[in-house]
């Protein structure tokens, strides 16, 4: 990998790093100096969207449900990271918000500005329950885009293409 990332490079010519080798410099290297350069850039803005999926892990046969934070950087332009994945077996609306909620413990909860989800409806019970924690304990009300926001936001998009007559479907 290192020698087509940099051809010109002695270094990456010699540089070798075998399965375990790597996934030991990721998790104790790289991960934590990404962790905690996300953790400041949310610290640094005003809100910020956490967007999660639950799907199944065939290597680990559990459900993993990946997390990624959507926020506004320095810049002014919307960013996207993975922030971490969470491994559980068979879980309830109410096993997955104990387990957001651990997953999300370093982060200024008070800021979340909307959760996005796929749609099934055990999310639906979820939210009202996340709602309800998040505005117990942070005076936070999650905007309601419904159980699939990026279709929400798709479709208005879709509509209004089709309304402004510019012909930017066209484009697109």
């Amino acid at each position: 990998l290192f020698k087509r990332m940099f051809p010109d490079s002695e270094i990456a010519k010699g540089f070798s790093c075998g399965e375990k080798k790597c996934a030991y410099i990721t998790c104790h290297g790289l991960r934590p100096f990404f962790l905690s350069s996300l953790q400041r850039d949310i610290e640094r803005c005003e809100n910020y969207v956490v967007l999660f999926d639950e799907s199944a892990n065939e290597c680990l046969q559990e459900k993993q449900m990946d997390v990624h934070i959507r926020f506004w950087d320095a810049s002014r332009k919307v960013v996207t990271k993975y922030y971490t994945s969470v491994f559980m077996g068979h879980a309830t609306a109410e096993d997955i918000k104990d387990q957001l909620l651990s997953a999300l413990e370093p982060l200024p909860l008070a800021k979340i500005l909307q959760i996005s989800m796929d749609g099934p409806n055990v999310n639906l019970k979820f939210f009202k329950m996340l709602q309800s924690h998040l505005q117990e304990n942070f005076q936070v009300h999650c905007l309601d885009l419904g159980t699939c926001s990026l279709h929400t936001v798709h479709n208005a998009y879709k509509a209004g293409v089709i309304a402004s007559k510019w012909g930017l479907d066209t484009l697109l």
